[in-house]
């Protein structure tokens, strides 16, 4: 048997290799954004950042998106601006490996009716655009006449350029709507579209997943007419045949945030709840915040979730707080700053390290505040923005992260990116659990191990598919020499996760016999 290995290790870095605190780089992109929709940012396989925003024209608004090199260099803007040039604006974005972006969103189109009377009419839209900022296609969902309504809820892209994405649309004679899940091939042809036309059931929420052979729909819903709530899991073949469905009552109404982990867990908010679902849509566990009575008011406004299946919160109450809980929902701890009002936006780094982008409001001005978690909630890092608002938070590598804001000193419409370096060498940190060298052992039909300042530490190793699926888990002993079989495993790539004590390395490695 041949073993090949490629290890790409996440582990802590020593203190020098950590950026300095502060501002590494700010691009101001020059124009009148709009407030409709919150903006959306994403990183592509080289490290370009892509921003989705919304443009103020004088009738309405573009879907406006950029592109900023990992220096903070413009490279391209490109607005799209619909038939009718009223409101436009986008809701989703994904970018495949080639570095090619798609968008999901709402325009306005004018149709002819009644021998020649003219309506706008609300639609969905799909766009993809080429690496360099090129429209390569865009369509336009069809709705019923006089419609009164269109959502784009979800959007996904698959290995070959296709994409796939969730809308609904209501008929505006009955009120009645119909959901569509729809596939474009890389030249934007509708390979396929399943509708539900004059369904009773609004879709609320919805998370889409391409899993490599086959697409999950995942969508809260409410029927109209008896107000039952359910959570419904369809998943199906690329050729678009149902493979299986399930559906079942869930609870509450509103939905704030859903997101489903690669492993099929579900998750959404729902004020002060949050509630788990596994792939068949059983509910694992729900957990209620417990405000106090002095205020009422309170609400969870964002959760990220870990490779551990660790939930990380954040609202507001009277000041901002961040909580975390096992994969359980075993609350761990609970944190607040009272410098913040509300934390808005969060994001998790490989370590477990929690980012919460908060705003606060003092002498009549906005300011923004990161700070910066470790695992056991110890605050490890901060940086203050006055005289701003915070749009969006990303991780971007393990030294730093991406914020997109509102300048409100800036004398000209804009929005800015900034990339910015926690120092985190001071506060509370973790001896790393560092691996020297993995190398293969064929006659064992396993690969060895040799670990720095880790002998004899016990730690839990753990092997997933591309998918994020897990296949093995094991204790193990961290040791020079020490190896983990893969005997049972076919030819393939896997990645694997060793987590010691608090610290976790990952990678990933092939089987080829």
């Amino acid at each position: 048997m041949k073993l090949l290995y490629s290890f790409l290790f996440l582990t802590v870095a020593a203190p020098s290799a950590f950026s300095q605190p502060g501002i590494i780089w700010s691009t101001e992109v020059p124009g009148a954004i709009g407030t409709l929709r919150p903006p959306r940012m994403g990183i592509d396989s080289n490290g370009n950042i892509l921003v989705l925003n919304l443009k103020r024209t004088s009738s309405g608004s573009d879907i406006w998106l950029v592109k900023l090199s990992p220096s903070g260099e413009l490279l391209w803007e490109v607005s799209f601006d619909g038939d009718a040039h009223l409101t436009d604006y986008g809701n989703h974005i994904t970018i495949d490996a080639e570095g090619s972006i798609f968008v999901f969103g709402i325009t306005f189109v004018y149709e002819s009716y009644d021998g020649g009377s003219i309506f706008a009419e609300i639609s969905p839209v799909a766009l993809k655009y080429s690496a360099d900022g090129q429209l390569l296609w865009h369509h336009v969902i069809p709705v019923p006449q006089w419609s009164t309504g269109a959502e784009a809820n979800a959007l996904a892209a698959d290995n070959a350029g296709n994409c796939y994405v969730a809308a609904g649309v209501e008929d505006a004679t009955n009120f009645l709507p119909t959901n569509h899940l729809i596939k474009y091939d890389t030249l934007g042809n509708i390979v396929w579209d399943i509708s539900d036309p004059n369904d009773s059931i609004r879709v609320t929420a919805t998370a889409l997943n391409f899993l490599g052979d086959s697409i999950r729909l995942r969508s809260k819903k409410r029927n109209i007419f008896t107000e039952e709530r359910t959570v419904c899991t369809q998943v199906y073949d690329l050729n678009g045949n149902l493979l299986s469905e399930n559906t079942k009552e869930a609870e509450h109404w509103y939905v704030n945030v859903l997101g489903e982990t690669k492993t099929g867990n579900l998750y959404y908010l729902d004020d002060r709840f949050i509630f788990n679902y596994d792939v068949f849509n059983n509910r694992i566990w729900e957990y209620q915040y417990d405000a106090s009575m002095d205020n009422i008011n309170s609400i969870l406004f964002d959760f990220e979730v870990d490779a551990g299946n660790n939930v990380f919160l954040t609202g507001a109450e009277d000041r901002m707080f961040t909580l975390k809980l096992d994969g359980e929902g075993n609350l761990l701890w609970k944190t607040a700053n009272s410098r913040s009002s509300a934390g808005r936006h969060m994001d998790v780094d490989v370590y477990g390290n929690t980012l919460v982008g908060c705003y606060f409001y003092e002498n009549q001005v906005f300011s923004i505040n990161v700070v910066k978690y470790d695992t056991v909630g110890n605050e490890i890092g901060s940086f203050i923005r006055p005289d701003a608002n915070i749009d969006d938070l990303l991780v971007y590598d393990d030294a730093s992260f991406i914020i997109l804001i509102r300048d409100f000193s800036s004398t000209t419409p804009s929005f800015t990116v900034q990339k910015i370096g926690l120092d985190i060498s001071t506060g509370a940190r973790h001896v790393p659990v560092k691996p020297l060298r993995f190398f293969p052992n064929p006659t064992q039909q396993q690969i060895n191990m040799e670990w720095d300042s880790a002998t004899g530490q016990e730690g839990e190793l753990t092997i997933l598919d591309v998918n994020g699926r897990v296949l093995e888990e094991a204790a193990i002993v961290l040791h020079a020499g020490a190896g983990f079989d893969v005997s049972s495993l076919p030819n393939g790539l896997y990645l694997v996760r060793i987590t010691a004590g608090k610290e976790v390395c990952a990678g990933r490695f092939v089987v080829a016999r």
